[in-house]
């Protein structure tokens, strides 16, 4: 039977107990190494270079879209905003809509005014400022508005709206006529070279 020759040496066990020794991490400054930026900037720069690259001057109108119906007379799905109005702000806000204007970079958030009962079943909901804070917005108002936040932009200037949303285009033609969108206006097609005029001299064109 074979045997080492090495001898093991035996430490006394330490009746005095262990410490643990705690170290703070180091501290990062994550935005400044990895050029974090915020939700609001990212969407600015999405809004000017889309403009500066694809839209012709005037202003361009995207709506999010609206609750689908799923049962019953107030259960909806999941709601989710149409891509273009998500990329370009990032809110996802049922019925809102979003008014830039290409030369300015101004960007202004539209979404719907719920009755003053809706705070007892969806809680409070924040101010306009508090919208305004969160999704980098140079003003929002209600959707009932546009006709007049429409003309605030300036009249006479092209409203382009994506081919996706002939509704939003219809929408924006009948808040400079002063008028509600009939149901067979809502399905007609616009008017020639992808542009439906309006009274006064705007257009709401398709982009």
């Amino acid at each position: 039977r074979h045997t080492s020759s090495k001898r093991l040496t035996h430490f006394p066990r330490s009746s005095a107990p262990a410490q643990v020794v705690t170290q703070a991490p180091p501290t990062i400054d994550t935005a400044a190494r990895y050029n974090v930026v915020s939700i609001a900037q990212q969407t600015k720069e999405i809004r000017d270079r889309l403009c500066s690259s694809h839209v012709a001057g005037g202003l361009l109108y995207v709506e999010a879209g609206d609750l689908v119906l799923r049962n019953g007379g107030d259960v909806y799905y999941r709601f989710r905003p149409q891509s273009d109005f998500a990329y370009l702000t990032q809110c996802d806000i049922p019925g809102s809509a979003a008014l830039i204007d290409s030369e300015s970079g101004r960007f202004t958030l539209l979404v719907p005014k719920l009755p003053e009962d809706m705070a007892f079943w969806v809680g409070p909901q924040p101010s306009l400022d508090d919208l305004a804070a969160t999704y980098g917005a140079d003003s929002v108002a209600y959707t009932t508005d546009l006709a007049a936040v429409l003309r605030a932009a300036g009249k006479g200037r092209d409203v382009h709206v994506p081919s996706s949303q002939p509704t939003a285009a219809e929408r924006v033609v009948a808040a400079l006529r002063g008028q509600i969108p009939s149901s067979s206006a809502r399905e007609g097609s616009p008017g020639h070279n992808g542009f439906s005029s309006a009274d006064g001299g705007e257009e709401a064109g398709q982009w």
